[in-house]
């Protein structure tokens, strides 16, 4: 078995699934290289924070990386729209923050439906960027006959940068179940954190959450190196296109790979083991939004769109009293690495604007192709899922649906699964109780 086995019995007995309409998910563009980086007279970005030390152990080195996104893009190219000026007149105000969202939210209803609503794709001229953070153990422990080193990788939620993993992070590898890791990969999607200050002006008013797949698949597959031993460089090189042939077909040689996704995290790393399942080994899904199939109702996200459209973004300074049930070493993580100064607005700035996050809200495509591809994904994946609280009771805190919905979740492939709860936590497990989630994520 690739994991420590999970507390029994699971939280959620078996639950069958319910009759659906298939979603039809899209097959997957080609990953190539993106021409541009063909060029000598390319600019490689550097990195826009400064570098750092772990502080949580000794035994592990922290370096920060950066990875081209996947092209060509399955996002359409739409101009991001602007916030609505805070002014005196807050009705006046309001009225545009809805106006906004739903002009937005039309726009994505087009886009699922298939219609063209731009005259091209993006990333046709602009290279999209995604940073990463890895932790690499000092001395390295290999396991089994092949001498493998298990790597676990990290994909968060909208709107949260990197770092806010690394308190759960702690937790485990300070754990005995830490002890049998060796690297750990947090990822930073392409609007979030560092990543989206390398990507500014780049991204547009639509995003696919399949880009987020597909960048991530394009890292395992050409830029995650062979094992665990070396120092790396900034900007990782790109494998042959043997390697990556390989990795399709065999996986990693050298790597037990774990992924971890929470909420759109989870979702689109479901579509990544879907599509190329000899690349991982078990597959951690945090209240993943995995939803069925239902036609695109843009009443189900106005909250959500309205209420990224409408947060301030920036502050005088480097204190923020937001998110009032964060762990407060998650929420010391958000101020420090979720903003930066403004060189526009003066004082600092969330790293990711609230139009971005806006914008990730609005799919709702990928989250039905995530429920249906889970159904058929190979048996041989070791599959877990972490829910909130199912006794917590508050309607909006509670999971995607309620307990009733996350137990289907839980077992669409019902072999070699099992899931488990973290009390008190809502749908932000990550943030809210990040040492009850440290020894889940193994």
């Amino acid at each position: 078995m690739t994991l420590p086995p999970s507390p029994p019995p699971n939280t959620y007995p078996y639950t069958p699934t319910p009759s659906f309409v298939p979603v039809h998910p899209r097959p997957w563009l080609p990953l190539l290289p993106h021409p541009i980086l063909a060029l000598k007279s390319t600019a490689y970005p550097q990195l826009p924070s400064p570098l750092r030390n772990p502080t949580f152990t000794d035994d592990f080195t922290l370096t920060t990386h950066i990875v081209p996104g996947a092209y060509p893009r399955v996002s359409p190219d739409i101009p991001l729209p602007t916030s609505p000026l805070f002014t005196g007149n807050s009705a006046e105000r309001k009225a545009r923050v809805k106006e906004l969202a739903m002009e937005m939210i039309n726009l994505q209803a087009r886009h699922e439906r298939g219609e063209r609503v731009a005259l091209g794709t993006q990333g046709e001229s602009d290279v999209v960027w995604c940073v990463i953070n890895r932790f690499r153990r000092k001395r390295l422990v290999r396991r089994g006959k092949e001498g493998k080193s298990l790597t676990l990788f990290l994909a968060h939620a909208n709107g949260f940068p990197k770092e806010t993993w690394e308190v759960a992070l702690r937790a485990l590898l300070t754990s005995p179940a830490g002890e049998l890791v060796d690297e750990v990969w947090a990822w930073e999607a392409a609007q979030h954190g560092d990543s989206g200050l390398l990507n500014d002006g780049v991204l547009g008013g639509l995003f696919d959450w399949a880009d987020n797949a597909r960048d991530m698949a394009q890292f395992f597959l050409s830029y995650l190196p062979e094992s665990a031993d070396a120092e790396l460089p900034t900007h990782l090189p790109r494998l042959s296109e043997w390697a990556t042939r390989f990795r399709k077909e065999s996986g990693l040689s050298r790597r037990t790979l774990v992924v971890a996704g929470h909420s759109f995290g989870g979702a689109t790393s479901t579509l990544v083991a879907k599509e190329f399942p000899a690349l991982f080994d078990a597959l951690i899904l945090i209240d993943p939004v995995i939803i069925q199939n239902t036609k695109f109702n843009p009443v189900f996200n106005t909250g959500t769109v309205t209420g990224a459209i409408s947060r301030r973004t920036n502050w005088p300074t480097r204190y923020l009293s937001l998110f009032k049930f964060f762990h407060p070493d998650v929420l010391a993580a958000y101020v420090e690495h979720g903003t930066a100064p403004s060189a526009k607005e003066g004082g600092v700035s969330l790293k990711m604007s609230s139009m971005h996050e806006a914008v990730l809200f609005l799919n709702v495509r990928v989250a039905a192709e995530a429920w249906e591809q889970l159904r058929e994904l190979d048996e041989r994946i070791e599959l877990r899922f972490v829910a909130p609280d199912k006794d917590r009771g508050e309607v909006t805190s509670n999971g995607l649906g309620g307990p009733e919905a996350f137990a289907v979740r839980a077992w669409l492939r019902p072999a070699n699964s099992s899931n488990t709860d973290i009390k008190g936590a809502g749908h932000l497990i990550v943030q809210e109780r990040p040492r009850e989630l440290g020894e889940p994520l193994l």
